[in-house]
């Protein structure tokens, strides 16, 4: 956990090493964080302090979020990079064409896997929408005919968007696999 420096200063002048952060999916009562923070958190105003005083806030799942995300966004960057580098490479490589289409399925599944993993990290903390949930898990569960590999929430959030991974190819495999996936959705809603 992060000490500030007067938290820091008094623990080593105590010898005694400080209290070891909190266990990962711990939470925090409404009335805990108020008599905390009577100002707030630090926004100025902005946020409105109207707690439900019987509710248990996840702080570590809500922190824990933002971390792993940006794990995710470096390797989801770094696949993309990795892929446009086989891409670019002359046609004389020694990688046939069979060898690069597979290499290229699996750089699609780690983006795919990044993206369901950054929605399901998401929807933990209690902000996606039954609706997008339902998209996603629709190309998840392979609906995508083998064109679509991953599938988040984004936009606005709470029901916003949802940004699906298609693999383009001259068929169009990829936009018939979404619009399925948009009927499926479509003819569920009613």
């Amino acid at each position: 956990t992060s000490l500030t420096r007067r938290d820091a200063f008094f623990f080593s002048f105590l010898k005694k090493k400080p209290p070891p952060p909190p266990p990962l999916g711990e939470s925090v009562g409404a009335d805990a964080f108020v008599k905390r923070h009577p100002e707030g958190h630090g926004d100025d105003g902005v946020t409105e302090l109207d707690f439900d005083p019987l509710t248990k806030y996840p702080v570590t799942l809500a922190g824990r979020h933002p971390v792993l995300e940006h794990e995710r966004v470096r390797a989801f960057y770094d696949a993309i990079v990795a892929m446009n580098a086989m891409d670019s490479r002359d046609d004389d490589d020694d990688d046939g064409d069979d060898e690069r289409a597979s290499k290229k399925k699996a750089f699609l599944s780690t983006l795919g896997a990044s993206m369901f993993a950054s929605h399901a990290s998401y929807g933990a903390l209690g902000l996606g929408d039954a609706g997008t949930d339902a998209i996603v898990g629709m190309v998840r569960d392979g609906r995508g005919r083998g064109r679509l590999h991953g599938a988040k929430i984004t936009g606005g959030g709470s029901g916003g968007t949802v940004c699906v991974l298609g693999e383009d190819d001259d068929a169009g495999e990829a936009d018939y696999a979404i619009e399925d996936v948009r009927a499926v959705r479509a003819s569920a809603r009613g």
